[in-house]
């Protein structure tokens, strides 16, 4: 990419390269990507000491982590909280949910907690998995474009995990000030830790 191309516009031609891969993908290799980060997480041991986790709604291509939430009747001692738009904030917070039947379609055609659903304090999570469009082998995270994740994710204290296939993992991705670094990113062959 030319060097006098400016953070924004890195960004957004990193997110037009990344989506074309992304559109090739077939969803038998998203359930097969997915499954084997699911079984990855279950065995993972900062994932078994969690008591209070950050899920989210798959969309597209995004990696589903549904089956987790699905265990919870056999994990009685873990919750879970999804993002949920705040109308009032112009933002996303977290709320806990659950069964199923609490999740709806939100503002964005995205799941989320119900009204009813008790607010969630990004600070009591453990542990949080984030989406994203791609991530660094840094641990940067190449989101959407609009900032929603990181306002959500902006002070919680809990371990933040990107999750993505191997096909969404690059070398660089520029950050900026307000990118939430990762303390890990989980892809369908492993993890990459950082510091």
């Amino acid at each position: 990419m030319p060097k006098q191309w400016s953070t924004d516009e890195v960004k957004k031609q990193l997110r037009r390269e990344a989506r074309k891969v992304l559109a090739n993908l077939s969803e038998t290799e998203k359930a097969a990507w997915s499954q084997s980060i699911v079984d990855f997480i279950l065995r993972d041991d900062g994932y078994r000491r969690s008591t209070q986790i950050g899920l989210y709604c798959a969309v597209e291509w995004e990696i589903d982590l549904m089956p987790l939430f699905e265990r919870r009747e056999k994990e009685s001692e873990r919750s879970f909280a999804f993002p949920r738009w705040n109308p009032d904030r112009g933002s996303y917070e977290f709320a806990r949910v659950c069964g199923r039947n609490q999740l709806h379609r939100g503002r964005f055609g995205v799941e989320e907690p119900a009204e009813e659903c008790e607010f969630v304090s990004g600070h009591s999570l453990d542990m949080i998995f984030v989406p994203g469009v791609a991530f660094s082998r840094t641990g940067v995270r190449l989101g959407r474009g609009k900032g929603f994740y990181d306002r959500l994710l902006e002070g919680n204290t809990g371990q933040m995990v990107g999750v993505c296939s191997n096909s969404q993992l690059l070398d660089e991705i520029p950050a900026e000030e307000w990118d939430i670094p990762m303390a890990r990113v989980i892809t369908e062959t492993g993890q990459i830790a950082f510091e």
